[in-house]
């Protein structure tokens, strides 16, 4: 191969590295619940949800395997799954949440929505709640879905809340940003948890 060959060759590996970089960015560039910072420490924002609404599923299955239970029905609902046949555009985060010995599996639904308007979905085990104004607690990280991964910040969340005397209010939650697709140290993924300085609302649940 000439010197020449191998320029050529690397300016097309580094062209589709580009691309791919480039289409990872864009998959952020979707809806999200609106919030405001109110505070930072170490790796940790504390936020200010606006409310919103959510398409949820209660399944069964080990960390890794209950997402993918519950992203066809849901991914069904809002493309057209429902009792108008109505298609709403896919938002992040996706987010899994311990229920007991089960997951709770949501797909935030876009913003202007609201329950009295939204159609019944056509599966009758997926529910359609409004989440409340919150102040919320996260931390970001890139990288693999692994369990191990989101247990390593989900320790260190807690125990910078504890350290900064913030009371937990409700279980921990996973949410992911990307698409499967997008390359690995480009997702967005984060573990989050309602959060009160003092005594919790009357919504949290644990």
């Amino acid at each position: 191969m000439t010197k020449q060959t191998k320029r050529w060759t690397l300016g097309a590996v580094a062209l589709g590295l580009a691309i791919l970089v480039f289409a990872s960015t864009r998959v952020l560039a979707i809806e999200e619940p609106a919030y405001r910072v109110t505070d930072r420490f170490d790796d940790v924002e504390i936020r200010a949800y606006e409310p919103y609404r959510v398409a949820s599923l209660i399944v069964e299955g080990s960390f890794k395997a209950a997402g993918n239970r519950a992203f066809r029905p849901l991914v069904g609902y809002i493309s057209g799954r429902n009792a108008t046949n109505t298609e709403y555009a896919m938002t992040a985060p996706v987010t899994q949440q311990a229920a007991g010995q089960q997951w709770r599996i949501e797909f935030v639904l876009p913003a202007g929505t609201t329950l009295a308007d939204l159609p019944a979905p056509e599966n009758a085990q997926i529910e359609l709640l409004e989440r409340p104004a919150r102040t919320v607690a996260a931390v970001r990280y890139s990288g693999a879905w692994s369990q191990d991964r989101y247990q390593h910040y989900e320790q260190s969340l807690l125990q910078t809340l504890q350290a900064n005397g913030f009371t937990r209010c409700g279980a921990p939650v996973w949410a992911r940003f990307n698409s499967p697709f997008a390359l690995w140290f480009m997702r967005r993924n984060e573990v989050q948890v309602d959060v009160a300085k003092g005594a919790c609302p009357a919504h949290s649940t644990d």
